[in-house]
């Protein structure tokens, strides 16, 4: 009996085989990827509700949330490693701790809160403290080398960040009347005092840390028609960078064109942009403005004014804490009003639905669309 012949593939049905797989194994490996941001984003989520509740439990133990900005003198430093400053600069009662700082025994950091209390230096500088990575600290969407990932919100203002006056931030009556977030320097904000509904107020967003240049660029050396503010490791100029200016939101918004900042801008350095360092309360540091909407470009000169944007690595928005321990995804498109118009100390934002959000108690709660 004859055996029977067997036909090869031919080429043309062997391309349409590789072709088939090929299709197929993008289409797993993007579903993969997809599957692998889902699960990043729903731990960064999860990051924050934890953060909530270290709120809470703070303001159960003492009364009132953390200032964003705050500490005792000795807290106070001008250098790397250098002692307090006999003088507190700029003037007593307002210390350089982050309120993340005050959160660790409330998040179950004890130990290293302990530490930080132990220290005979200032740890807002030091090198033991600062190299601490927190797991609660980091969303795994950002894969850059970063100290944080998380801003405490100081509402809807873009100046006034300091007091006017020298007399303690914390015993400047006028001073505390005008902040408009949960946050700020020397703060002591009590929940019963979030008058727009805790639901309707927001306290803690992202940032994403630049990335490097991977070289230090002298103040004297312009790249691509911008400067660097500092002798430490240049950014790339795109959207993660920031301003270095007390520019209002409006040119913030027009400095930037092409993914990038125009010629002539200055551009933080490494170790003073968000993300850096999350034990220090500089504003530049740790906190964010409802002013400009979340992902587009930060300016600021680093410690007075600026507008603090919102940043992350997903997809479309960032997510925040509501004051009542609810995250939600805020949309990049989410309505910021005018840009043009100056901040208020009362009333309703200027900032439409995204400043209103910030403030505790701008009397904006029917403009919330939200559950």
């Amino acid at each position: 009996m004859r055996g029977r012949s067997r036909r090869a593939f031919s080429l043309v049905e062997l391309l349409i085989v590789t072709t088939i797989v090929l299709l197929l194994g993008g289409i797993f490996l993007t579903a993969l990827q997809a599957a692998r941001e889902s699960a990043r984003r729903l731990s960064c989520a999860t990051n924050l509700r934890e953060l909530g509740l270290g709120l809470l439990h703070h303001h159960q133990a003492l009364g009132v949330l953390p200032p964003s900005w705050g500490g005792p003198d000795s807290t106070c430093t001008l250098a790397w490693g250098s002692p307090p400053e006999v003088k507190p600069f700029p003037f007593p009662g307002i210390g350089g701790a982050s309120g993340f700082v005050m959160l660790l025994p409330y998040i179950g950091e004890s130990q290293l809160s302990e530490a930080i209390e132990a220290a005979q230096w200032p740890f807002i500088h030091h090198r033991v403290y600062s190299a601490a990575r927190i797991a609660l600290f980091m969303c795994p969407s950002d894969p850059s080398p970063r100290s944080h990932n998380y801003l405490m919100s100081i509402g809807d203002r873009c100046r006034g960040f300091w007091p006017s006056s020298r007399s303690p931030a914390a015993d400047n009556a006028l001073f505390q009347s005008q902040l408009r977030g949960l946050f700020g320097l020397q703060s002591r904000v009590r929940l019963e005092a979030v008058r727009d509904g805790l639901s309707h107020t927001i306290a803690i967003s992202e940032c994403v840390r630049p990335r490097g240049l991977g070289r230090t660029v002298p103040n004297t050396e312009s790249v691509g028609g911008v400067r660097y503010y500092g002798p430490a490791e240049a950014v790339v100029n795109d959207r993660f960078a920031v301003s270095f200016s007390d520019q209002p939101p409006a040119s913030c918004l027009a400095s930037f064109v092409n993914g990038g900042f125009r010629p002539g801008t200055t551009l933080f350095i490494m170790n003073y942009s968000p993300g850096w360092l999350w034990s220090f309360g500089r504003p530049s540091h740790v906190s964010f403005s409802t002013v400009l909407p979340p992902n587009v470009p930060r300016c600021s000169d680093m410690e007075t004014q600026g507008s603090l944007t919102p940043q992350s690595r997903h997809s479309g928005g960032v997510f925040g804490l509501m004051a009542d321990g609810a995250v939600r995804f805020i949309t990049d498109d989410i309505d910021a009003g005018d840009p043009s118009l100056p901040d208020r100390l009362t009333g309703p934002s200027p900032y439409g639905v995204w400043g209103a959000l910030g403030s505790r108690a701008g009397a904006e709660v029917a403009a919330f669309p939200l559950p």
